[in-house]
């Protein structure tokens, strides 16, 4: 049903999944309950987005493309894309046929066929993704909305993870959240990986949202997301955070400096939430 619903609201709104497909990434793993490890929900998800956009391409309801790489801009992306390959086709080596139980396990080398599909999502996706950017400061919106959905529900999830096992404040114990994402349990930074990612995010609702109120949401968000970071109990996550906190910052004092019209309040009490947070960790 989810899915027929997903393809349904694409083919009526193509920009959608501009928003559904960040939104849903960091919780749509249900892996422990379904067992299903090469094809799952998420995947579903992208392919039901992906045959809506061809269906509307097919029928003429798809809109010449609006934007175009720069030189530049295409000479690392396909720089990024063969360096990909090589490293799939490294995994793959040497050629053999796969054992009986190679797909029901993250440690065979057919795994890096699981992990390709991201890269691939993302090569399918990349055309539709011009043309909806017809309106630049409207596709950013969606798609910063639904980075910040997801951050928002990884936060709830890693608090609920923490409340239910050690607690939410006992940090005496080793234990390192996880969230929803189930490929934790054999190593990795999934999950402080994505934090890090999103964070940067909340300038969008401090910029464009010049209310007391959301700025509070954003500072309250970002104090959540530094805890679920914290609890990962991860060094590089530590790291990355603090590059995470500078982005946000850098790009709030340039928008202030180019007459973004940021209160110096706002930039101050960001400055001083991201200087306690790091502080803490």
């Amino acid at each position: 049903i989810g899915v027929v619903a997903v393809f349904l609201v694409t083919l009526r709104w193509p920009s959608s999944w501009l928003l559904l497909v960040p939104a849903t990434l960091p919780v749509l793993d249900l892996r422990p309950w379904t067992g299903r490890l090469y094809l799952d929900e998420w995947d579903l998800l992208v392919l039901a987005v992906l045959a809506a956009l061809f269906l509307r391409r097919g029928l003429g309801l798809v809109p010449e493309a609006s934007a175009r790489l720069l030189p530049a801009g295409r000479l690392w992306l396909g720089a990024y894309l063969v360096s990909y390959v090589l490293a799939l086709l490294w995994a793959l080596w040497p050629p053999v046929w796969p054992e009986p139980f190679a797909f029901t396990t993250l440690l065979s080398n057919e795994h890096g066929l699981r992990l390709a599909k991201g890269v691939l999502s993302a090569v399918l996706l990349w055309p539709f993704f011009h043309r909806v950017t017809a309106d630049r400061m409207a596709a950013v919106s969606r798609f910063a909305t639904g980075m910040l959905l997801g951050l928002l529900a990884t936060v709830t999830v890693v608090l609920w993870e923490r409340m239910v096992f050690p607690g939410l404040f006992n940090l005496s114990q080793n234990y390192r959240v996880t969230g929803m994402f189930s490929d934790t349990h054999t190593g990795g930074a999934f999950l402080e990986g994505y934090l890090v990612a999103a964070i940067p995010f909340l300038a969008v609702v401090l910029l464009w949202r010049r209310r007391w109120l959301w700025g509070s949401l954003a500072a309250l968000l970002f104090v959540l997301a530094v805890y679920s970071v914290g609890v990962t109990f991860a060094r590089a996550g530590y790291a990355g955070l603090l590059v995470a906190s500078l982005v946000l910052l850098l790009g709030l004092m340039h928008s202030f400096i180019q007459g973004g019209g940021i209160r110096w309040a706002e930039l101050v009490g960001v400055l001083v939430v991201a200087g306690a947070g790091t502080t803490l960790l």
